[in-house]
């Protein structure tokens, strides 16, 4: 009957609360609730997660006699807290390995793998010796290194594909299931054998160039058409296709054969040599929409370039919507060679539209060239408004950001004295104040920065601290110390004495005093990354050179991944003096695995010397299918950067057009 905020309800409240209302005895407090655990309370089997709501209905009270029994007796058994980095059954020297889910194990009573894995997860830290231990005891019976149908570098798993087993039909995703209930192991006979039969029609890889079934059109998803035996409307063929299919390869061309229903020439705002603006707004058939919008609504409504309503709506809406890239984008808060910083939440009225400054200058800087007259009225216009020549506390210096300092009879920190200054740089009143609080809020920034860690050692950002009577963590103490002090000074000399052996370790490198090859990929932990970024991974996970995990990683990857650098490279398309061009999609065989020419040059240029016997034998054997004379559009004149021509309709700079030929391997002497 009564409103949350009338006085009845207030009255009411401050009457009767003491007597009406309790607090449900909570006996976990502040830590989580183990709803997976299962216990008896008074005579019945319940889920811990269940007690709050008996708890309600018995009344039983927080704080109560009652209350702190239970909590005692259950306390250990129900409640946890929450692992910062969870450990996990099956990791194994680094390697992650899967759960036998239904193998019976014994873990404080008859249980499974899988739970015994719920548990850690749930309840464990990977630091605790509790993980170890239990890894360690469990690991033979609940862990397998479990077969994968897709085993090849490079492909994908393809789930929904259907494959016939024992005479019925199912998902690779079925398969893949059945072989984790069985544990069938990497390796196996048996694994060989579901390999064998099943991995290519269950696997992908990505394509480098990938199928495009209206190449020269728009697919239509008004248009449904047979497919591999479905019914499939066109964008989920196309979809299919593109994440499968070279463009140039069997399946795409045969599809961009049969498939021709399902490619229109759909109307487009804005011209090919045009962006379509996405911050933009129009008013579009009685709603307000971005101006992309409208490339969703024409594909969707089947709009053809060629009908009336694309010519009514180009005519429209496309000098608002569509715009050519500038060169040399405008900045509106640029002074001469001095550039200051837009403030980009001041409200401004600009067109005669209200908008911040943040969306006045991108609109601006997106459309128009530096030097143009639009872009000398907007600085005129906008420049005392939009653009930040405030007083700054330090200057140079570095902030003291949190320092609390009295300003004006009130208590505030440094920053925000420094951000609520709205004073001019240079006035008599900015000097006043950077005068006076300069020496609270600003440090001089070191010339050689304190590094706490030595050259190939790494921070543990797990490590803690004591320092000047604070607990910190040791990443903080380096970030610290690395703002406000010299390597050679003093304080920074005490910080290497006192804390170097609690906060700094030996960082576990990959490739040593080599270089790791960013162009070639590998699967880590179910993912697939480039060589490159171990360094990174390993760093963030604090893993020490000599562990067992830099061992395992070294191990499998280093091969794989490591070079040495070389004094002078291998080039493919080096024949003498002259560098030909390399034909960057064409698709080779090199040593036993299909491939680009690109990426063989790319590899031998990273990993080859000059005058190795791996590279004189490529180029004897890719040369002529790799590398070509580039067509030279001036022959032995240069290129005009400023010219541009009309190529089919199409305006083009002559750089651009000489940078095709490459692209489009128009060969010196053809008759193209």
């Amino acid at each position: 009957r009564a409103d949350e905020t009338s006085k009845l309800c207030y009255d009411t409240r401050a009457e009767h609360a003491d007597t009406c209302c309790y607090q449900a005895c909570n006996i976990c407090g502040d830590t989580s609730v183990d709803w997976d655990v299962y216990i008896n309370y008074e005579g019945n089997d319940v889920s811990c997660g269940d007690l709050k709501e008996i708890f309600r209905e018995t009344q039983v009270i927080d704080g109560s006699e009652q209350c702190s029994a239970i909590a005692n007796e259950l306390r250990d058994t129900c409640c946890y807290s929450s692992p910062t980095t969870s450990c996990q059954l099956c990791k194994h020297a680094g390697i992650f390995y899967e759960v036998n889910d239904n193998v019976e194990v014994d873990f404080n009573g008859p249980t499974t793998c899988a739970d015994v894995a719920s548990f850690l997860t749930r309840r464990v830290d990977e630091n605790d010796g509790m993980c170890a231990t239990t890894q360690a005891s469990y690991y033979e019976q609940c862990c397998f290194d479990k077969c994968m149908l897709v085993s090849a570098e490079g492909s994908y798993p393809d789930w929904t594909a259907s494959v016939e087993m024992d005479g019925k039909s199912a998902t690779c995703f079925d398969i893949d299931n059945a072989i984790n209930d069985a544990g069938i192991v990497k390796g196996s006979g048996e694994c060989t054998a579901l390999q064998d039969a099943f991995s290519e029609t269950c696997s992908f890889t990505i394509p480098t160039n990938p199928c495009d079934i209206c190449p020269d059109n728009d697919v239509s998803p008004l248009v449904t058409l047979e497919y591999n035996g479905k019914e499939m409307k066109c964008p989920d063929i196309d979809a299919y296709l593109r994440s499968r299919e070279e463009m140039d390869g069997d399946k795409c061309v045969a599809a961009q054969g049969t498939l021709g229903d399902c490619c229109f020439d759909q109307c487009h705002l804005c011209n090919e040599d045009e962006e379509i603006d996405n911050t933009h707004t129009i008013y579009y058939n009685g709603k307000t929409i971005p101006c992309s919008e409208t490339e969703t609504i024409f594909n969707e409504k089947g709009i053809l370039a060629s009908s009336e309503q694309c010519s009514a709506d180009k005519a429209a809406f496309s000098e608002e919507c569509c715009y050519v890239s500038p060169k040399s984008p405008c900045n509106i808060c640029k002074r001469g060679v001095d550039y200051f910083d837009v403030m980009g939440t001041n409200p401004v009225t600009y067109n005669n539209q209200k908008q911040t400054c943040g969306a006045v200058a991108d609109n601006i800087n997106k459309r128009n060239e530096d030097d143009s007259d639009t872009c000398t009225e907007a600085r005129d216009t906008l420049f005392g408004t939009c653009c930040n020549t405030k007083c700054s506390l330090c200057g140079e210096k570095g902030l003291d950001a949190g320092v609390q300092v009295s300003y004006e009879g009130r208590m505030m920190t440094c920053l925000e004295l420094d951000l609520g200054l709205s004073v001019e740089e240079g006035s008599d009143q900015c000097s006043t104040i950077t005068s006076q609080y300069s020496d609270q809020c600003c440090y001089v920034k070191p010339e050689t920065p304190c590094r706490m860690c030595g050259a190939g050692q790494g921070t543990n950002t797990k490590a803690q601290a004591f320092y000047l009577g604070t607990n910190t963590t040791c990443d903080n103490l380096s970030n610290y110390l690395g703002s406000r002090e010299e390597q050679a000074g003093e304080t920074c000399q005490n910080a290497i004495s006192d804390f170097a052996d609690t906060c700094c370790y030996n960082q576990c490198s990959l490739c040593g005093d080599g270089k790791a090859d960013w162009s070639t990929f590998v699967t880590y932990e179910g993912q697939s990354i480039a060589c490159g970024d171990f360094e990174w991974i390993l760093r963030g996970d604090n893993v020490a050179d000599g562990s067992d995990t830099c061992t395992a990683v070294k191990e499998e990857f280093s091969e794989k991944c490591c070079y040495e650098p070389l004094s002078t490279s291998c080039n493919l398309c080096q024949v003498g003096g002259d560098y030909l061009d390399v034909k960057s999609d064409a698709v080779i065989d090199y040593q036993g695995s299909s491939t680009t020419c690109l990426g063989v040059y790319n590899s031998l240029f990273v990993r080859e010397a000059a005058d190795s016997e791996q590279c004189n034998a490529a180029k004897d054997s890719l040369g002529e299918d790799c590398c070509f004379q580039k067509c030279k559009l001036c022959q032995s004149g240069f290129v005009d950067t400023d010219a541009v021509v009309l190529i089919d309709g199409v305006e083009k700079s002559c750089s651009a057009l000489d940078l095709s030929f490459a692209q489009s391997v128009i060969m010196e002497g053809s008759e193209q």
